[in-house]
């Protein structure tokens, strides 16, 4: 397009391209600025796939690149499509099954926290039913638990003692899919104050890991 268009066909191309450029490099900027949270989502970045598109589309169909640009429009389609299929038959690329998730760590008998993706959070919120919260050490509040769930994105090694504090005891494990679940509690009916800066620390093959409170107020 840059050879072989006028200069009115590469003005057309370059305001939709610099577009979609502006839709990727903000989201780009704001995960240097805070590496800590997720900006670069596919979410985010859709609004770029429009304009990209046109700047495609207006370099495909120059006159004096017929040829080439058709070649170009065949392969681009081609491969749309096979990633269509990939994309529909590669668990790997699956949502993770929340539902399965709130089925296998079932309704809380005492109070509980669950440490999970925190992109799940609301998803799992919504399959528990059981009212959770999402909360966060910045709100100040010692919480207290009797058991401790974390929801794995496959299987990751247990979370060290210094995360769960003294007491707490390994249930249960079991695979949910692409997800694993590994089950805590506190021997007899007590209650532990909750690690909450340090559980967010969890290992669990996610980029950000948060906590879900069940059955439970600030201590």
């Amino acid at each position: 397009m840059a050879v072989r268009g006028d200069c009115q066909e590469r003005r057309a191309a370059a305001i939709p391209l610099s577009l979609a450029l502006a839709a990727i490099g903000i989201p780009l900027a704001l995960a240097l600025l805070a590496p800590s949270k997720d900006f670069v989502l596919a979410r985010n970045v859709l609004p770029a796939l429009v304009p990209l598109l046109i700047a495609v589309a207006v370099g495909t169909t120059l006159p004096r690149a017929r040829r080439l640009g058709t070649a170009i429009g065949a392969t681009l389609v081609a491969y749309s499509l096979a990633f269509c299929v990939w994309a529909s038959v590669s668990p790997a690329l699956q949502r993770p099954d929340w539902d399965d998730v709130a089925v296998a760590i079932a309704e809380p008998e005492a109070p509980r926290a669950t440490v999970t993706w925190v992109l799940g959070e609301a998803s799992l919120r919504y399959y528990l039913s059981t009212g959770a919260i999402q909360v966060i050490p910045a709100e100040g509040y010692d919480w207290l638990v009797h058991e401790i769930d974390f929801v794995s994105d496959g299987r990751v090694p247990p979370p060290p003692t210094r995360l769960l504090g003294p007491g707490f005891r390994e249930t249960s494990r079991e695979d949910v899919g692409r997800l694993f679940v590994r089950h805590f509690e506190l021997p007899g009916p007590g209650l532990a104050p909750l690690r909450l800066s340090a559980l967010r620390d969890a290992d669990l093959n996610f980029r950000n890991t948060g906590v879900l409170l069940d059955g439970i107020g600030p201590g």
